[in-house]
């Protein structure tokens, strides 16, 4: 027997044993148990010719339709059990029926009309940019790879109406809504908006002299030099207690990147320890590869605002 003989027939083994069979057997006896229950419908009938073909079409499609629907039905088990623990982690963040606003830094105050960008195929060439119908909005390389992780994560959750990103210094007024803050107290107003006033964070940003910290009250903690540090938290948002507010930021913009890679990669593991509930991580990450993260402190957050 030939070389592509015996490959060809290892291919049908294969694809054999792949079958459900039981599924298969039961939908044929159904398909013909269906052909016998025609047959008595029609017994009046004088035209027999076509009944071998009645039959095999009846154990055909049979067979088929017991293939399909229990395939079918392990699929949607599978997508549920899958979305079903994201969107509890996420929480009131990944619903439709509500707004959820990500926040963003600019390096350009609102104020700026214009901003230098480099000129294509040149070195060092620069040239100004004034856009015509908004202002300029220029983000850090390291905190528009967070906002593609975090939006992957938002849309594995079947978060995809209600989203918008948005400048950080614009949307201060509107904060009856989910919030994802991206990047540190250094650079958005919104992160040191809610790290400035709400109680119930379980770690926070802070100045040690002129350098940014992470504080969980107790100790310090500050950038590397091969090492970033970053918060991924989440807390209830307590200008609006049905909603929620993440900060996903760094010391520097290696640390945001490495938080929201760590959510996207990792939320299973978070999920097995928070559930739905609200909390503090303090991450840490390699400057030279933001994928190499790991957790250094977790803190549970309150569930609700204290009075």
């Amino acid at each position: 027997m030939g070389a592509g003989r015996v490959a060809a027939l290892q291919r049908m083994r294969r694809a054999l044993g792949a079958l459900n069979w039981a599924n298969l057997i039961a939908g044929m006896a159904l398909g013909v148990i269906g052909y016998w229950l025609l047959s008595l419908a029609v017994e009046n009938s004088s035209d027999r010719s076509s009944s071998i073909l009645q039959l095999g079409l009846s154990v055909l499609l049979g067979g088929v339709v017991g293939w399909v629907i229990p395939q079918l039905i392990n699929d949607i088990r599978t997508r549920w059990s899958e979305l079903r623990p994201i969107r509890e982690l996420l929480g009131s963040t990944c619903s439709n029926r509500d707004d959820t606003l990500i926040y963003m830094g600019s390096l350009y105050p609102k104020d700026s009309l214009s901003f230098l960008k480099a000129v294509p195929g040149t070195l060092d060439g620069r040239m100004e940019v004034t856009p015509k119908t908004s202002m300029p909005w220029v983000v850090v390389e390291n905190d528009a790879r967070a906002l593609g992780y975090l939006m992957s994560v938002l849309a594995s959750a079947g978060k995809t109406e209600n989203l918008s990103v948005i400048r950080d210094d614009l949307g201060l007024e509107e904060v009856e809504v989910n919030m994802i803050c991206i990047g540190s107290i250094k650079n958005n107003h919104m992160t040191a908006a809610v790290n400035s006033s709400f109680s119930g964070l379980p770690l926070r940003f802070t100045w040690l002299e002129e350098e940014l910290a992470i504080t969980d009250g107790k100790i310090l903690w500050h950038t590397e030099e091969e090492c970033d540090y970053a918060l991924l938290v989440k807390v209830v948002n307590e200008y609006s207690p049905t909603h929620c507010v993440w900060i996903c930021a760094g010391l520097s913009h290696f640390g945001t990147a490495s938080a929201a890679y760590f959510l996207f990669s990792r939320w299973r593991e978070l999920h097995a320890k928070f559930g739905g509930s609200n909390f503090g991580l303090l991450i840490k990450g390699r400057k030279n590869n933001f994928k190499y993260v790991d957790i250094v402190a977790e803190k549970r957050a309150e569930s609700s605002i204290s009075n």
